[in-house]
């Protein structure tokens, strides 16, 4: 006697076996972090929000391989690692020839920019040279050039071109001496009171744009000036 087995009145789900389940982690490569997921096998894995990184351009992620890992058709099969690859961003740098010029450009009242450095990549230096510039006072005579600055949170700060590294967008001014020193007096008060000195006056000579530090002393004179 023969007998078939009739598979349709058998539940046959307990034959079959719980899919794996893999981890899928997201390596940014100094980006902000990207929580694991949990992928089961043969399945595609949800893209997650872009990370983020300061100076760069997120380009996707990839695999070990170096190939670019596409969420919609990629099936997962084992534990796996996708890294984020980034682009640097690249920056302008303005020089302007006056803290005024500088200043008119901002405030959208000139166009006017003595040079600018463009297309320079995130954290490196400004390639080429950087021109001198002229000025003349206002009575026509001959000014010092005597470097560039730039301000940070309203402090004058130098700015080397060769040796900087370019972060971000600058605006760049250049600052000026004479050339003959020129004759100065530096009076001391209280703060609240300006009638009454503290210190005889200090005098002296310097270049116009320079910069003298008065250090306070005991005894007279009260100031006493440095280089």
């Amino acid at each position: 006697v023969s007998c078939q087995v009739d598979w349709s009145l058998i539940d046959t789900s307990m034959f079959e076996k719980e899919p794996e389940v893999y981890t899928v982690s997201f390596d940014t490569q100094g980006g902000s972090a990207i929580t694991d997921m949990q992928v089961e096998e043969k399945s595609t894995v949800k893209r997650p929000k872009n990370p983020t990184k300061d100076g760069f351009e997120f380009d996707g992620w990839y695999t070990e391989n170096d190939e670019k890992f596409l969420f919609f058709s990629s099936l997962i099969k084992c534990d796996t690692t996708l890294y984020a690859k980034w682009i640097p961003k690249q920056h302008t740098v303005n020089f302007f020839k006056t803290l005024d010029q500088m200043n008119a450009y901002q405030n959208g009242e000139s166009t006017e920019v003595f040079h600018v450095a463009t297309s320079v990549t995130h954290g490196t230096l400004i390639t080429g040279t950087v021109p001198t510039p002229t000025n003349v006072s206002d009575s026509g005579a001959e000014l010092i050039f005597s470097g560039w600055f730039y301000l940070e949170n309203g402090q004058k700060k130098a700015f080397t071109p060769l040796n900087m590294p370019i972060n971000g967008d600058m605006n760049i001014f250049a600052d000026w001496s004479s050339f003959s020193p020129q004759p100065y007096r530096i009076s001391y008060y209280l703060e609240n009171n300006k009638t009454t000195k503290v210190a005889d006056d200090t005098f002296g000579m310097a270049y116009a744009g320079s910069t003298r530090t008065f250090v306070a002393k005991a005894g007279a004179p009260f100031n006493q000036l440095y280089d």
